[in-house]
């Protein structure tokens, strides 16, 4: 046998996964984990492998140590482990959990190790210019695809912003969170389940002044950032803006020009950055800040603006396209990961919920179907799938139901902003979108979800208070000012950066 073959740790895997001989299984995964193995990229795989059965947390922390141990540095496993760690983190129920994922798989020394390799790359070729104004914008995403992935409309609708305010701006998304022959760095052949790239589906989001560049995914991570600082040197930037939860690119310009971050959940922006655009008023300790100090304190705006809410180009959807009975009270919960995100124990009681109402039908939006949902009937459950802008489809929702996730803040804020009631747990991006009202175990959740389903009125009234607060915290067509000012800032403090090297 191959150990230095991924493809017979995957067949294994999947060997594993469909033998019906329990004993059988044990005492393979027993003879694996048995194994003394010295390689280091082999013994990625052992563990990796191993993570899928046993002791998850253990297991991938092993992985992260011995990926940093690997002679030369091989850029693509460390790029293809990141994005491994940070999409796995997301499916933990809240932000505390995250953390704890992101650490615990040591991301923070893994991006750091990116972005030393990334910046002097970009150091032999630009140098640092403290810019007079700010012209022109380059925006960095960790991955961008359609209209229908909220972190992408985000770099879109931001955009949009820096172009009203009379700025040249240029995406460029080397696409970081999917590199080339990611599952070769994991035993269980894992990839990053992302939505497709579709360049023709934004004619109708993107102005036409904004370029925009995709790099394809068959190119190394070494070709991208090449290509990447070949543009950045063709378009010169004044600032670059990292919309996503890292980029060792972005995070490689800090050396020559001013970084804004603007990570798309509550924690802080795994990288270097001059601002961190904050959307939380989370409490956070300067360790979490600088993760463990492996990257440098950026200042920290609270700048919580996140989404437009209407688009007019897009029709609202009825219940009377869906068959739904105007008495019907409507629940809706989005997310492009509901198959993964949705746990067994947490349906079981929505499903005892949804059978106690005979009212009560619940609207999914979003991949496929959680298995655990299958047996309630077509009636009682629908799923729309992923949609352009959800926030089109709330017109027929009276309680917007955000399940344990560390996501979910920007379907969140839709619904608030269409001033329907949510129910959400605290600790969360969704929770500290709502505040005061999310709530803090099950009990509390599924005691609030059945109030709200016997209580119109009370419908009404929390809808109008988280109204008010959207429209007071989120909404994008507020948030120049505060832009132009975190801007300002991270001129003066990239600034006061060169002036004290020099």
């Amino acid at each position: 046998m191959k150990l230095n073959d991924p493809t017979y740790w995957h067949s294994l895997y999947q060997s594993l996964v469909n033998e019906n001989d329990s004993s059988l299984r044990e005492k393979v995964i027993a003879e694996v984990a048995g194994l003394v193995i010295e390689d280091p990229y082999i013994e990625l795989l052992r563990l990796t492998f191993l993570s899928e059965f046993s002791n998850p947390k253990e297991h991938i922390r092993l992985a992260g140590l011995i990926v940093q141990q690997r002679t030369p540095l091989n850029i693509e496993c460390l790029t293809a482990i990141a994005a491994l760690g940070c999409m796995r983190a997301l499916s933990e129920p809240n932000r505390r959990q995250f953390i704890a994922s992101i650490i615990n798989a040591q991301l923070p020394k893994i991006i750091t190790a990116l972005n030393h390799h990334a910046s002097e790359l970009v150091c032999r070729k630009i140098n640092p210019r403290i810019p007079e104004r700010i012209n022109r914008v380059m925006i960095i995403p960790s991955f961008f695809a359609n209209p229908k992935h909220t972190p992408s409309m985000l770099t879109v609708d931001y955009a949009t912003i820096f172009h009203q305010l009379g700025c040249r701006v240029f995406i460029c998304a080397p696409q970081e969170l999917e590199p080339a022959k990611m599952k070769n760095y994991h035993g269980a052949g894992r990839v990053v389940n992302l939505p497709a790239v579709d360049l023709s589906s934004w004619t109708m989001h993107i102005p036409e002044e904004v370029t925009a560049f995709v790099f394809d995914k068959s190119l190394s991570m070494d070709e991208r950032y090449g290509k990447a600082i070949d543009l950045a040197l063709q378009f010169d930037p004044d600032l670059v803006l990292c919309v996503g939860p890292y980029s060792s690119i972005a995070s490689a310009f800090y050396s020559v020009r001013p970084v804004l971050a603007l990570p798309t959940n509550t924690a802080s922006f795994l990288g270097c950055a001059d601002i961190w655009l904050r959307g939380s008023d989370f409490f956070m300790t300067e360790n979490e800040v600088t993760w463990q100090q492996e990257f440098p304190m950026p200042l920290s705006v609270m700048h919580p603006y996140r989404i437009f809410l209407e688009n007019a180009k897009f029709r609202n959807l009825t219940r009377t396209q869906l068959g739904i009975s105007e008495d019907a009270v409507v629940l809706v919960t989005v997310g492009f990961r509901l198959s993964s995100e949705i746990t067994p124990a947490w349906a079981d009681q929505m499903c005892d919920l949804i059978a106690h109402y005979e009212q009560v039908v619940w609207v999914l939006i979003g991949d496929a179907t959680p298995s655990c949902l299958s047996h309630l009937s077509p009636k009682k459950i629908i799923n729309l799938g992923i949609q352009s802008r959800t926030v089109n489809c709330l017109d027929l929702c009276d309680v917007y139901v955000n399940p344990p996730r560390m996501g979910g803040g920007f379907s969140v804020l839709e619904a608030m902003g269409k001033a329907r009631a949510v129910v959400s747990y605290a600790d969360s991006d969704g929770g500290e979108k709502i505040g005061v009202l999310a709530v803090n175990d099950e009990d509390e959740y599924f005691a609030k979800l059945h109030r709200l389903i016997l209580n119109p009125e009370q419908r009404v009234h929390e809808g109008r208070q988280l109204a008010q607060r959207f429209f007071a915290l989120y909404d994008l067509k507020q948030s120049q000012s505060s832009l132009v000012n975190a801007c300002r800032l991270a001129v003066n403090h990239f600034k006061e950066r060169i002036i004290s090297t020099v």
